[in-house]
């Protein structure tokens, strides 16, 4: 995903063999298109089912954001399908955003009224009991299964919310990439931000056969940004947004940059929408203060290893 000179996102193609790329086509894949894309199209997450690549991506408005599903069998070519969760309402379904930058809680509740927003998905790659799985959201994480893999229907509440009593995620979660099948379940990346906005990746694991049962988690994040380029950026949840940064020189941004550092308002975000498993070895593509994209990698069965049972 990039940001153009118009700071609308787009999504490219690349290949990469772990963490050395291999080739990177010259032209994005998926642009926006529409009202609803007038900002761009955004964290894309793929899986494969059969011969089938199903892409879910942010249709963002500039306002407000929908999951959107996208197709392909050759990840260059890809058919839009459109918005996935038609009739899912946040509030309704049990969404409950934290407060920040001074706003009431009130003030968000009157913001979320009536919103079909939703984002961050990625669908399972196989079927379960005959049917497509969906795991998606911000804030609170939801399930959804479908009959065709484009038309999703939500569980009713939250498949998943923030701890902040057991474990560290003291502001919201966020879904991360496509599950991935182990010989112990479906294990599940996510992120827990903090109050901070300093985003960790964090773990689960699922039942392989009934995706709402979590047999267990990680009990601390297993990755956290370090990196100095990971620590600071032009990041869209800056306070102020894109405006902060968006038609000033380089010099200005990073002007706006060093000022929130000092003054500790600047979002530490590391951001994991792709990952894979090759040779016992997982590897997580992620995006580091949504300026750069990064691969980290890690043993797969060290990994599961600091599951613990829930």
């Amino acid at each position: 995903m990039s940001k153009g000179e118009d700071w609308k996102c787009s999504i490219g193609h690349a290949v990469f063999d772990g963490d050395k790329l291999i080739k990177r086509l010259a032209t994005p894949v998926i642009e926006p298109e529409g009202e609803w894309e007038a900002r761009g199209c955004e964290d894309p997450r793929i899986s494969k089912i059969d011969n089938t690549y199903y892409m879910c991506y942010g249709a963002y408005s500039g306002d407000d954001v929908r999951v959107h599903i996208a197709t392909s069998t050759d990840l260059k070519t890809w058919k839009k399908h459109g918005h996935a969760l038609k009739d899912f309402n946040f509030l309704d379904y049990g969404g409950s955003r934290w407060r920040r930058y001074g706003r009431t809680a009130d003030e968000v509740h009157k913001k979320m009224l009536g919103k079909e927003r939703s984002k961050a998905a990625s669908i399972f790659p196989e079927k379960i009991n005959g049917k497509y799985w969906m795991i998606f959201g911000e804030f609170q994480i939801w399930l959804a299964s479908s009959d065709d893999g484009i038309h999703y229907e939500v569980l009713k509440q939250p498949f998943m919310q923030a701890d902040t009593k057991q474990y560290y995620e003291d502001a919201f979660i966020e879904a991360g990439p496509a599950p991935i099948k182990t010989d112990q379940g479906w294990l599940l990346l996510y992120h827990s931000i903090d109050h901070n906005q300093t985003y960790k990746l964090s773990a689960l694991l699922l039942d392989c056969e009934n995706p709402e049962k979590i047999l267990a988690r990680t009990r601390e994040p297993i990755f956290s940004p370090e990196a100095e380029y990971e620590l600071a950026g032009l990041v869209d949840i800056f306070p102020g947004g894109v405006n902060a940064f968006q038609g000033k020189s380089e010099q200005a941004q990073q002007e706006v940059i060093d000022t929130a550092l000092k003054d500790g308002t600047m979002p530490h975000v590391i951001f994991c929408p792709g990952a894979v498993v090759k040779n016992d070895h997982l590897y997580l593509y992620y995006g580091a203060s949504d300026s750069v994209i990064c691969c980290a990698s890690t043993g797969l069965s060290n990994l599961m290893e600091l599951l613990h049972e829930v």
